[in-house]
């Protein structure tokens, strides 16, 4: 055995066999200890709270770290938001099989974790130095009949000496710790030595004071004579805590069975200023806990009371009383198991523990509430990134098991917890997972797609984020009793007509019926991909084994009687079936293994192995040499190898001994129990679950799982070649380039997503002719041979189209680059400042362009709006020059709430100078332009504008705001080195010379792949001029348009080439969100060939889910751990931006909605706003309408209240509102008049059509009501 890995809640522990004493390089800067079998343990990793249970919090006086005493030990959070876990075994004790429970613990200045227990098992004074992570011992001096156990430590900060409170024999001890010096100070008189007579501790003026049932004052300073304040002088009895204030005075809180209070106490006059609060009722409120605020307020936990009180003892006459309930605390995002139970106050900041249990997926119970300066947060072992106790419970309970398991394709382990329908994911790279999944059946598998299935009224299937059921009636027709797997086929079985039915992504391809089915036994594929059956008939002492071939549709069936008893613990009759290599078969009972090799049955009982008569098999697999790994009842490991022929046994205990067994057990520290499923993963490590704790066993001679079910494929890799030499270098594979597959020619078609090592895959379609297309995934790359041809004539074993290149697009032109803005701000709060920000970079590999002319623009989309626009405040230009054979605005992205910009790249391969201009403003009524000049612009470099203005008026909230690079022009812009000027807002229509920035990659079409699929290539690419609206407040997680706005129903050409999506999230939640996907759906009028991922603020992997036939992108932003608002309210947010186009000879008057999905962790998700598309023959302004000879203007449009009406003249008008069903919503007239004002308060959000009558004239309208 080379090693153990013991995963628990928040760490991980490795175990290296016959290692202590000795040193590892995989124990360098780690806390190590040593167990009875010799083994080194090495705390690994600290993924977060170690327990869902916090105790309290930890004085320490050596930095400003945060140490949580917990049910299982210590866990200290450091101020880099990285944890160190102290596993409660793994600190040193006089007999090392025991564990250590900790109670109580401080840290010295010098960095001296102390420890303190009630299990009378620490050897001397033990602490963890915090600045080795070594674990020492210092010795008391004095010869003690008993060790002294350290139970309370108080510190004084005046001297900077420790005191420790130390039970020796049937007394209470007093020792000091000075510079690594342990004094004995003597006993302290008086002091009992049950614990709750000096449950609390403080030192204030060189004495010491504790309390419990009583208040003791000891002098430090002399013989340490005690003084006793008792009831005769105590305003109330039972001391709870003891704290001192800064003005040498102590508070001290009273808990009695009847009434209390809190209580001020100067030592210097022993006089008590009592603090009492009725509690209507039931008396006086009792204080179980108090600390001192950085306000000087005094915060405490009450009794009978659900909540926070806090007592502002500046008046004592009349006290000033605050109730924070514990619902006020929940409505603030902290949902609570119970109420605060304890209260500390550390480095400014204020700690309540509330103890904690396990919490349900939807409420994930706070174990620790930390407020700071007004801002609350919340401490958590289910944040993300670590093992939760959730994942390792059962049933709220350590003493219950993972009921099935199985080992995922590319890593880590599934884990099925049936009892509280919980699905769990760990690997041995620190990822780990767990989500609600239903499942009425102990039985998990893995399909081709490597995706956990699972059944119950159906089949469940984990997708991540979602959880997609097919359903047993509406989705499948039957209730699936039974899943197996092999190759790319998907096994569901149902017993009650002994159907088997064969799936292939989610397509039925086969129904077989199997004869002599019985009961409720498994159905398995064996390596040939017959179905297995078998069966226990007790009555004549036989199992039964059926053995149906797919191909003759007939079923072998073969019989062998036993002799011994195969279920003595009774239980299931059913034995679990193990495929292994050749045909072969393992069939497992309690006590006897029955093996199938062809049409003979043998078997190997497992006391004949040297195993005792009580040890039973409770669970089995098997690796890739036909070897068999067991899990025993001891519970202990075992392997049989080689089954077949000389049948060797070997094992491991892993439980504690117990009265069945006097073996040691190889893991002395850890409490393993039963287990009810075993694994081995692609690594060959075995894993196996118990108690709470999961063990990863590396052995040296292990082998592989079993690779003859791994179905095969068609494969290839792709890269970019970022230095243009031609060939793949270290850095270059490529991630989220989209393929398409087609094979005959056929209309049908399949997607795939390469991973972030380049790597993209098909399954098999049977044999035939394939064509595998590049689409175009991202505008900036493209491939010279974007369709591979082949043929495939054996589809047992991988076809392989080898590595693709992908390059940069060079196009001797401008780029242009700008950004859907989620508002025009008309408040101030920081991060959201007026800045409209454009990027024009040169694309071109060797063409520099001369004397450059810009024009940015902002105005109001209404050109009879009364919106004033605001005034200028700041201009910046920045030249960034590219230092690599990539154009620098490929790299660049412009975030959408400030418009901030940066270069996603190492700022090694770009510098950034700020160019001096001076450039020409413009202001009218509706508009104010920018003009720039650039003397010169060279190859692969970037112009970057930033435009900084004044508050737009809040009270024109909802106008519409129209920005944009409005011109763009250059010395030898266009082929032939000419001059040429290009408008671009209003965008005129076939300009020759102007492109979308969505045209440079290829757009290519999988089911006619032969065409160019080049758009002609042009002088300028620049996007539509963007819109947004004036907003005095903001949404948080929302999806952007453009064309268009997001919350309306926009008109767009029916030539619109391409709708682009932005959508953004932001952290609100209490602590980070490690994983972040958002789910979009495709409108059926969108063309899933023409996807682009424009760019993202993190780095995202793509991919595509099909569901009930339609198309949902999958961004996948991993370990990216997004800040929480309240922490950095820019570091909380992110976005992902992608274009696609709407399918071709889409039909007028179409209308395209999209809507996302966002999930953080394993929250619920947020749905964004659905934004709306009518594609539409647009030929007038809106605002501007001439029809039959009326010419009518209609402002504002879009409106929010009040419409008007300009007419070509004086006279008697009708105006008629009608939705877009046609129905007549509203009608008004008006005599001798040429304006109308129409109020359109009451109308819902959308289109309606305006029908303006006068005696012999109509005309229609077109309006957007906000």
């Amino acid at each position: 055995m080379e090693k153990i890995e013991n995963y628990t809640t928040g760490t991980k522990i490795t175990f290296y066999p016959n290692s202590c004493g000795t040193e590892i390089p995989e124990a360098e800067n780690k806390i190590t200890f040593c167990d009875d079998a010799n083994n080194l343990g090495v705390v690994e990793q600290s993924y977060g709270l170690n327990s869902d249970s916090v105790i309290k919090i930890a004085q320490n006086y050596f930095n400003n770290d945060e140490v949580f005493i917990t049910s299982k030990g210590y866990s200290i959070h450091s101020a880099d938001g990285t944890w160190q876990n102290i596993p409660a075994l793994a600190i040193p004790g006089e007999n090392l099989s025991f564990n250590i429970t900790s109670e109580d613990g401080i840290v010295t200045p010098d960095g001296k974790l102390l420890f303190a227990t009630s299990n009378s098992n620490l050897s001397g004074l033990t602490y963890l130095d915090l600045n080795t992570l070594s674990f020492d011992t210092i010795n008391y001096e004095q010869s003690f009949s008993e060790i002294p156990q350290a139970r309370k430590f108080a510190y004084d900060p005046a001297t900077g000496i420790t005191y420790i409170l130390a039970r020796i024999n049937n007394q209470v001890g007093l020792f000091s710790l000075e510079n690594n010096m342990l004094l004995y100070l003597g006993v302290i008189s008086g002091l009992s030595t049950n614990i709750v007579f000096w449950n609390a501790s403080a030192v204030v003026n060189g004495f010491l004071y504790v309390g419990g049932e009583v208040l003791y004052k000891i002098d430090l300073n002399g013989d340490n004579p005690t003084v006793i304040y008792d009831s005769s002088s105590l305003p109330a009895e039972n001391i709870s805590k003891i704290t001192a204030d800064g003005s040498g005075n102590l508070w001290i809180a009273f808990a009695p069975f009847n009434g209390g209070g809190l209580a001020r106490f100067n030592p210097t006059t022993e006089e008590f200023d009592f603090f009492e609060l009725e509690n209507p009722g039931n008396g006086n409120y009792s204080f179980n806990d108090l600390t001192i605020g950085p306000d000087g307020l005094i915060w405490a936990i009450a009794g009978l009371y659900d909540g926070v009180i806090i007592l502002d003892p500046s008046d004592v006459t009349q006290p000033v009383w605050t109730f924070i309930p514990e619902d006020d605390i929940e409505d603030l995002g902290f949902p609570l198991v119970q109420s605060p139970k304890a209260i500390d106050a550390f480095n400014g900041s204020i700690y309540f523990a509330s103890g904690g249990v396990i919490g349900s997926s939807t409420e994930k119970p706070f174990e620790f509430l930390k407020l700071t300066d007004g801002v609350w947060r919340g401490f958590n072992d289910e944040a993300p990134g670590n093992i939760s106790a959730k994942m390792a419970k059962v049933n709220a309970s350590f003493s219950n098991n993972m009921d099935a398991s199985v080992a995922a394709a590319n890593g880590g382990t599934w884990w099925l917890n049936e009892t509280d329908d919980i699905l769990t994911f760990l690997s041995d790279d620190d990822i780990f997972g767990v989500t609600e999944f239903f499942s009425s059946d102990q039985i998990l598998v893995r399909d081709e797609n490597d995706r956990p299935n699972a059944t119950s009224g159906g089949l469940y299937r984990y997708d991540a984020p979602l959880i997609q059921k097919l359903d047993d009636d509406a989705d499948l027709g039957f209730d699936p009793d039974w899943l197996a797997t092999y190759q790319d086929e998907l096994w569901l079985f149902d017993r009650q007509p002994s159907i088997l039915h064969i799936y292939k992504q989610d397509n039925e391809t086969a129904t077989y019926t199997l004869d002599n089915y019985d009961s409720n036994n498994p159905v398995t594929a064996d390596s040939f991909g017959y179905a297995i059956y078998s069966e226990v008939n007790t009555s004549t002492n036989e199992i039964i084994i059926n053995r149906f071939n797919r191909a003759t549709e007939t079923t072998e069936t073969l019989s062998f009687e036993y002799s011994i008893n195969p279920f003595p613990n009774g239980g299931s009759n059913a034995l679990q079936q193990i495929t292994l290599p050749d045909g072969k078969m393992a069939f497992l009972s309690q006590t006897t293994i029955f093996l199938l090799e062809e049409s003979n049955i043998t078997t190997i009982v497992l006391e004949d192995l040297g195993f005792a008569s009580f040890e039973v098999i409770r669970a089995g697999a098997a690796d890739d040499m036909g070897n068999l790994i067991l899990m025993l009842n001891s519970p202990k490991l075992a392997r049989i190898l080689d089954p077949f022929g000389s049948l060797n046994a070997e094992s491991y205990q892993l439980g504690l001994t117990s009265s069945f067994s006097t073996e040691e057990s190889i893991l002395p520290k850890i409490n393993f129990g039963l287990t009810n499923t075993v694994t081995i993963d692609v690594n060959g490590d075995i894993w196996t679950q118990s108690n709470g704790d999961w063990l990863k066993i590396t052995l040296s001679n292990a082998n592989l799982p079993p690779a003859n079910f791994e179905s095969f494929r068609i494969k290839g890799q792709v890269y970019f070649d970022a230095n243009n030499n031609d060939a793949l270098d270290a850095n270059e594979l490529y991630k989220n380039q989209r393929f398409a597959i087609t094979k005959n020619g056929s209309t049908l078609t399949r997607y795939s997503v390469s991973k972030s090592n380049g790597e993209f895959e098909f399954l098999y379609q049977g044999e035939g002719d394939y064509t595998i297309i590049l689409l175009g995934s991202d505008p900036n790359i493209f491939t010279e041979t974007p369709n591979i041809n082949f043929t495939v004539t054996d589809v047992n074993q991988d076809t392989d189209v080898g590595v693709l290149k992908l390059q940069a697009r060079y196009i001797d032109a401008l780029l242009v680059k700008s950004a859907e803005k989620l508002g025009a701000w008309g408040f101030v709060r920081d991060g959201f400042e007026n800045t409209f920000t454009t990027a024009i970079g040169n694309i071109s590999s060797d063409k520099n362009f001369t004397n450059l002319n810009f024009q940015f623009l902002y105005q109001n989309k209404d050109e009879d709006s009364d919106n004033i626009l605001p005034q200028i405040n700041d201009i910046k230009v920045y030249r960034v020059t590219s230092e690599t054979d990539i154009p620098v605005i490929y790299k660049t992205i412009i975030e959408p709430k400030s418009n901030n910009w940066s270069v996603n790249d190492s700022n090694t391969n770009y510098t950034v100078n700020t160019l001096t201009t001076t450039p020409q403003i413009n202001t009218n009524s509706d508009t104010v332009t920018i003009d720039f000049t650039i003397d010169q612009l060279d190859a692969k470099d970037m112009i970057i504008i930033e435009v900084a203005t004044d508050l737009f008026a809040p009270e024109q909230n909802g106008s519409t705001i129209e920005y944009g690079l409005s011109f763009v022009g250059a010395d030898n812009l266009d082929e032939n080195d000419g001059s040429l000027n290009i408008p671009l807002i209003p965008r005129p229509e076939d300009n020759p010379n102007l492109r979308f920035p969505e045209d440079l990659p290829p757009f290519l079409d999988p089911n006619n792949p032969v065409t160019d699929p080049f758009v002609p290539e042009g002088p300028v690419y620049a996007p539509l001029p963007k819109n947004t609206e004036i907003a005095s407040s903001y949404d948080p997680n929302d999806k952007l348009v453009s064309p268009g706005l997001p919350n309306i129903l926009n008109e767009i050409d029916i030539d619109t080439p391409y709708l682009t999506y932005t959508i953004r999230f932001e952290n609100e939640g209490n602590f980070s969100a490690k994983d972040i996907y958002v789910l979009d759906e495709l409108d059926p009028n969108l063309d899933v060939n023409s996807i682009q991922l424009i760019e993202a603020s993190h780095e995202v992997v793509l991919d595509e889910l099909f569901i009930d036939g339609k198309t949902t992108l999958r961004f996948f932003f991993e370990d990216i751990f997004l800040d929480y608002t309240a922490n950095d309210p820019n570091a909380s947010q992110g976005y992902v931006k992608f274009a696609v186009r709407p399918i071709e000879g889409i039909a007028l008057n179409t209308i395209v909605e999209n809507t996302a999905a966002i999930y953080f962790d394993q929250n619920p998700p947020i749905i964004t706003n659905t934004t709306q598309h009518q594609f539409v023959e647009l030929a007038l302004s809106i605002n501007d309408f001439s029809d039959n000879g009326i010419h009518v203007k209609a402002f504002p449009n879009p409106v929010i209240d009040g419409l008007e009406l300009v007419l070509p003249e004086t006279g008697n008008y009708t105006v008629e509102v009608y939705d877009l069903m046609g129905r007549i919503i509203d009608t008004k007239t008006s005599e001798n008049k040429q304006t109308m004002q129409l109020d359109l308060s009451h109308l819902a959000k959308g289109n309606y059509i305006l029908n303006v009558i006068n005696s012999e004239r109509t005309s229609q309208i077109k309006i957007i009501k906000k």
